[in-house]
């Protein structure tokens, strides 16, 4: 039984992962990043049209918002749609997958490092338990796989330099291709970390010229096409075709964000939100950690352990140290954080989500070593266990969190976080028989979430952007993303989202009724079930002839004032001069005549001002038009109860 017992617990410790990373994966967080939408939508478009939302064939570097984004994800995603179809889980299967990919490279790595199976164990159970991984791997956030890929580079540039493997040194070149694919800031990291090593391994007089070529090529193969991607957005020149492969033109020029100020102050913000947490909730907890804060002191002393090992190499005479290339790794990482923008205001975990491939080694590197400086083998022990007691117990009690509170802690997401619309609202909009197939419909924010929902071929969508870029979709047809407010039309509020204050002001105070569907409210229209609202209502007969309200409308809201305006058809003798009246509980009000016309027929257009709790907050609401002839004398009257009740 002895010999099963490593291999179980090897098995035990990636279940511990697997379901860490799929339990209720469509549900926590909820909703979809507008990112991991942006890659989910454009991999359906590119499996079923062969295009992305843009009509771009099989971009090398998607356009997404208009600023670009990573290819890895989209790619991969394709495959898994066209096999089981289109769903949250389908969506982030991808970065669950990743979250295993990394476990097992990282275990490798450890491997080379201390060569017993049970150093790999114990390395894929810390793995498993530590916050960082579990929050940011159950999302589809296409850079997050910045971390699976950099961690197997690192593997197979250590096994190479191990044991002088020549096909190690060619998947070394792969894998660091790939992870140019994973993140932009990769096209840094990578180049960077690969000239460290390489200088090292020449001073040890270890980077022979097959094995540097053998790494080379696929890696300069894979960086070629985003280098010509970057020349074309670099000096704005026209996009360009690469077979089916499409090299694209975009809005904005992601690389500007580098090279700005405050190089020290970013490089200690990187450290920060690596070490401890960044300012996103949906990204670390700061009451855990990204690694709990026992991890602390192992992380510097696995830094510092690595750091005295690569400078013993460097004595005359001394091996290459494999302890030298996470460190490597790490330290190409943090220069280049500190040329990252102060966009948001600081760098964060996303930002610097490829690092903590580096982190999670140093922490096991510093557990070991800790652990390894004990002499008695009895205390060994029971250090060993009081450690694993400690994270143990943290992992319990962050499980409990995340499965139980996230949603509460991190909601609203800013505006990061929507659950794509209800299919059933777009089929309740639709529907002719409901009235409401002419109104306008507004949506919030990002237009991506009703992609999603409806999945137009994009060949036929005719998207109209706002003049802020492409970022800012601002119609597809009736359907239009704004935050106006405007009677005649309908509005889509998400009930986790910050928009969700909105709600008692729709229905309180505006008198919108409310159609509620699973993660969305949908406020229509308030004037909609009276009578006189449809186009073409009939308000009365004179000698036959019908009067007709043509079309109304209240517009302009602003601190509770509005305007009620339309347009009448009236027969030519209803009178020389016309009243248009609002009677309600507070009296009599006369609107203003904009315009008397007569062509084929005789229009009437009419406007009103209005306050809207005296116009909504009354029982008797009665719409009467009046002719008049030269003497004052009424000619004709007609009347149209507009009451609520009808």
């Amino acid at each position: 039984m002895k010999k099963y017992k490593e291999p179980a617990l090897y098995a035990l410790s990636l279940i511990i992962i697997i379901l860490v990373h799929t339990v209720l994966l469509d549900q926590i967080p909820r909703g979809l990043n507008v990112d991991e939408l942006g890659s989910a939508f454009d991999a359906y478009s590119l499996g079923k049209f062969g295009v992305d939302r843009w009509m771009k064939s099989w971009p090398v570097y998607f356009i997404n918002y208009g600023d670009g984004q990573n290819a890895l994800y989209t790619y991969l995603l394709v495959p898994v749609f066209l096999l089981f179809g289109t769903s949250i889980y389908a969506i982030r299967s991808v970065i669950a997958a990743s979250s295993l990919v990394m476990a097992i490279f990282g275990a490798k790595c450890i491997r080379l490092l201390y060569e017993n199976t049970r150093s790999e164990i114990a390395f894929l159970y810390l793995y498993a338990i530590m916050p960082v991984f579990t929050i940011t791997l159950r999302f589809g956030l296409e850079s997050h796989l910045m971390m699976s890929t950099a961690m197997a580079a690192l593997y197979f540039l250590m096994k190479s330099i191990k044991k002088g493997d020549v096909f190690s040194y060619i998947l070394f070149g792969i894998f660091s291709g790939i992870v140019l694919y994973t993140y932009a800031i990769a096209y840094l990291v990578m180049p960077l970390f690969i000239l460290f090593s390489l200088v090292y391994l020449i001073i040890k007089k270890n980077a022979g010229f097959k094995n540097i070529l053998c790494a080379a090529i696929p890696f300069i193969l894979l960086a070629l096409p985003l280098l010509v991607e970057q020349l074309i957005n670099k000096y704005d020149l026209p996009e360009q075709h690469l077979g089916i492969f499409t090299l694209t033109k975009l809005n904005g020029y992601r690389i500007s964000e580098l090279m700005t100020d405050g190089f020290l102050k970013k490089i200690l913000l990187g450290i920060r939100s690596t070490f401890l947490f960044d300012d996103l909730k949906y990204n670390s907890i700061p009451k855990f950690g990204n690694f709990y804060y026992i991890s602390l002191p192992f992380i510097v002393i696995g830094l510092f352990y690595c750091c005295v090992m690569f400078f013993k190499s460097l004595k005359k005479n001394s091996e290459v140290s494999l302890y030298a290339f996470p460190l490597l790794y790490w330290a190409s990482y943090t220069i280049i954080s500190g040329f990252m923008s102060d966009a948001p205001g600081y760098v964060n975990i996303t930002r610097m989500n490829g690092v903590l491939s580096a982190l999670i080694i140093f922490i096991f590197i510093g557990i070991k070593s800790v652990i390894e400086c004990i002499k008695k083998e009895r205390i060994k022990k029971y250090a060993s266990i009081l450690i694993g007691l400690c994270y143990s117990i943290s992992f319990v009690f962050f499980v409990g969190f995340y499965f139980n509170s996230f949603d509460e802690y991190a909601y609203p997401y800013k505006w990061l976080f929507y659950t794509p619309y209800d299919e059933e609202m777009f089929a309740f909009l639709d529907d002719p028989d409901n009235g409401y197939t002419e109104n306008d419909v507004f949506l919030p924010w990002n237009y991506m979430y009703y992609l999603w929902a409806v999945k137009p071929n994009p060949l036929e969508l005719n998207m109209i952007q706002s003049t802020d870029g492409d970022r800012d979709i601002k119609e597809f047809g009736r359907y239009k993303m704004t935050e106006s407010i405007n009677f005649n039309s309908e509005y889509v509020i998400y009930k986790y989202g910050y928009t969700g204050e909105n709600i008692d002001y729709f229905t309180n105070v505006l008198h919108f009724d409310v159609y509620e569907t699973d993660n969305y409210y949908l406020f229509l229209d308030p004037l909609h079930n009276l009578s006189f609202y449809r186009d073409d209502s009939i308000l009365g007969y004179a000698d036959g002839d019908e009067i007709i309200l043509k079309k109304s409308y209240i517009s302009d809201v602003a601190d509770g004032q509005a305007l009620f305006y339309g347009w009448i058809s009236i027969p030519d003798d209803f009178g020389n001069n016309i009243q248009v009246s609002m009677i309600t509980e507070n009296g009599q009000q006369s609107a203003e005549i904009l315009a008397d016309t007569s062509e084929d027929e005789r229009i009437i257009c009419f406007q009103f001002s209005i306050t809207l709790d005296e116009y909504f907050n009354t029982d008797t609401r009665i719409f009467r038009v009046t002719g008049y002839d030269d003497n004052d004398n009424v000619t004709y009257a007609v009347e149209k109860d507009m009451t609520l009740s009808e």
